[in-house]
């Protein structure tokens, strides 16, 4: 599930099945229903920086639903120590690269605001929101393990997170104009 770049040393990178189960969610997620329209005005979407915003933050949200679910599937299958650390390992590897892509697309969506609107930054709803989801991702990626010792209870606890992440932008949309 979780290959090794280089040798004992380097980057964790996740398994070909596991990028193409991505691939898959990540086609699948933005044709998803009212959870994922945008706005019909043009000046929201016109710009390069606009795409690229909506296109990290749904390429995130994808990974942190499929990170949330490999922390369900830890939690609901019986315990079998290696390959529940591996599925374990796997999620939290899924859940970084969400949380890059999400600072990635909050930092061209802050770029899409200075050309378009002539500043970076507002405390609105939707940045609060954002900076909420992100606290919320990280928290699931950094419990301690003295606090949470069961991998299932881990599991589980690690699971809250995204998923709530994932199912609060769904409900509201994924538009930067909740």
């Amino acid at each position: 599930m979780i290959t090794h770049q280089g040798k004992g040393k380097g980057l964790l990178m996740p398994s070909r099945q596991t990028l193409e189960i991505c691939g898959i969610i990540l086609l699948i997620v933005p044709m998803a229903g009212k959870g994922f329209q945008t706005s019909p005005d043009l000046n929201m979407t016109a710009s390069g920086w606009a795409q690229a915003f909506f296109l990290f933050r749904f390429s995130a949200m994808g990974l942190f639903l499929f990170g949330g679910l490999l922390y369900l599937n830890v939690f609901m299958v019986s315990f079998r120590s290696r390959i529940t650390h591996q599925t374990l390992l796997q999620a939290r590897i899924v859940l970084l690269w969400g949380a890059s892509l999400f600072l990635l697309s909050e930092m061209t969506g802050s770029y899409w605001c200075l050309i378009g609107w002539g500043d970076t930054w507002h405390w609105s709803d939707n940045f609060f929101l954002s900076t909420l989801f992100y606290l919320l991702i990280m928290l699931s990626l950094h419990i301690p393990h003295k606090w949470v010792s069961s991998p299932r209870t881990r599991a589980l606890v690690a699971a809250i997170p995204p998923l709530l992440v994932f199912g609060i932008m769904y409900y509201l949309g994924f538009s930067s104009n909740h």
